[in-house]
């Protein structure tokens, strides 16, 4: 039969379970606004009972662990979201960017410059001999020019800091690739020896959060209180260990490679894929549109301005110089002398007052319905450009908008069940109290039967 002592061991030990279970309680109640805790349960189960011949008798009560309380399903379906609204999210930042460069209609861009252009030809064809109108002429190029390299060191621009925060986010990867597998060793070793980690448990979570936002991850739980982390067939995080990543080019293509392997990281997701695809796609399809669009109106203005005779007697004149939009000025005949300037011929070489056929043709570029084999004319394709480029960042925009939906409803239900609610936290708290009273109530009793006991 269990003894005056044994039912002050279970009773003490029914003090200090509901003693700890408080202080997790509180620990709940304390982190109840930090961003990224979860919710922590005591687990209170009986000791191994005492076995006499005249029965089995409970020896008492022990915390047996401390759990997280998690879905790893929501956690899973959180990190699918946020990687695919990261990669949503920083190609359209990207886009919107270029679209402020090419297509804002609140700025005098392309369009507006190329439309003085044309027109300040229409009015030197009025007045072919007029050096005012040359003059203004000269300027109105000088304007196109400038829009096209201003667009262009634009995009270039873009590119360069683009590839800054690519390069940034990958270097990230391996600052939190690191701290993931050294929370694992500590983690490991602290539940090894009965230690629970939760907090610890909380900080790997949020990193693993932040690194799925950067690019597609799945993580294993190993045994111990690790977890692995792998990425396209790359084992980023096993346990204490983790791969370093680096920027690296293989034939013209930017991506993310493994310091020491070949190769790049196969359909790279997250925002550094979203970084990705403006760099190796978006960018250089625009960039060259731009060039195309620059190199045809170079090439159709100097192909008519070529064919005429200057007022100086000069032939075979280019009007503009240059190989792409980054370098499109005007000639150096041009920029020297307003008397190198064509505005007609006699079409026998020999300059004619008031002839002003090269500069009628010039004008009607502006509604041509092929320039120099662009299948559009100048407006159309320029048009055709800023809404592609419209569309790209739509389409961006609304993908980005989707999955950040998604994954913030995700999060909703992760908070609902990983979130701490005072409210029910003081209702445990209450249960835990008066389980604690009881036992104080019965080490009390117990006290009073030894006294008793003593008395006798």
């Amino acid at each position: 039969m269990p003894s005056l002592g044994s039912i002050l061991s279970i009773a003490t030990s029914a003090l200090r379970s509901h003693q700890r279970a408080i202080n997790v309680v509180s620990h709940n109640i304390a982190n109840a606004e930090t961003e990224g805790y979860s919710r922590q349960l005591p687990v209170l189960s009986p000791w191994r009972p005492q076995t006499l011949p005249s029965g089995v008798f409970g020896t008492g009560v022990r915390v047996t662990n401390v759990a997280q309380v998690r879905d790893s399903l929501l956690d899973r379906s959180y990190l699918r979201e946020v990687g695919k609204a990261g990669q949503g999210r920083a190609l359209h930042g990207v886009l919107t960017q270029a679209e402020e460069l090419l297509g804002n209609p609140a700025q005098a861009g392309i369009l507006d410059a190329a439309s003085n252009f044309f027109s300040s030809f229409s009015e030197l064809a009025t007045r072919p001999d007029n050096e005012s109108a040359r003059s203004l002429l000269r300027e109105s190029g000088r304007q196109l020019a400038t829009r096209f390299r201003e667009a262009s060191s634009g995009l270039s621009d873009l590119r360069a800091v683009t590839e800054r925060r690519f390069a940034v986010g990958v270097e990230r990867i391996n600052e939190l690739a690191a701290g993931i597998a050294e929370l694992n060793g500590r983690i490991a070793a602290d539940e090894s020896a009965g230690v629970t980690s939760g907090d610890l448990r909380d900080t790997r979570r949020r990193m693993i959060d932040e690194l799925g936002s950067l690019l597609p991850i799945t993580v294993t739980e190993r045994s111990g209180g690790a977890v692995g982390v792998n990425t396209g067939g790359l084992s980023l995080v096993d346990g204490g260990e983790f791969t370093e990543v680096e920027v690296r080019t293989v034939g013209g293509v930017l991506g993310i490679g493994v310091v020491g392997r070949p190769g790049l990281l196969p359909e790279v997701g997250g925002s550094l894929g979203g970084f990705i695809d403006a760099l190796n796609t978006e960018i250089p399809f625009f960039q060259s549109r731009l060039d195309d669009l620059a190199v045809a109106l170079m090439a159709e203005v100097n192909a008519l301005h070529q064919s005429g005779t200057a007022p100086s007697g000069a032939t075979g004149l280019d009007f503009f110089a240059g190989t792409s939009a980054w370098t499109m000025t005007l000639s150096g005949d041009v920029e020297a002398d307003l008397t190198n300037i064509v505005a007609g011929t006699d079409l026998s070489g020999v300059y004619a007052a008031g002839a002003n056929d090269i500069a009628l043709s010039v004008a009607q570029l502006r509604d041509a319905g092929d320039l120099s084999g662009l299948g559009l004319g100048f407006h159309d394709f320029h048009q055709e450009t800023v809404t592609e480029l419209g569309l790209r960042v739509s389409s961006a925009g609304e993908n980005a908008t989707v999955h950040e939906t998604l994954a913030d409803n995700v999060d909703n239900q992760r908070l609902s069940v990983s979130g701490v609610s005072t409210d029910e936290e003081l209702v445990r708290l209450i249960q835990y109290q008066t389980g604690y009273q009881a036992a104080a109530r019965v080490v009390t009793a117990a006290q009073e039967l030894l006294d008793t006991l003593v008395r006798m």
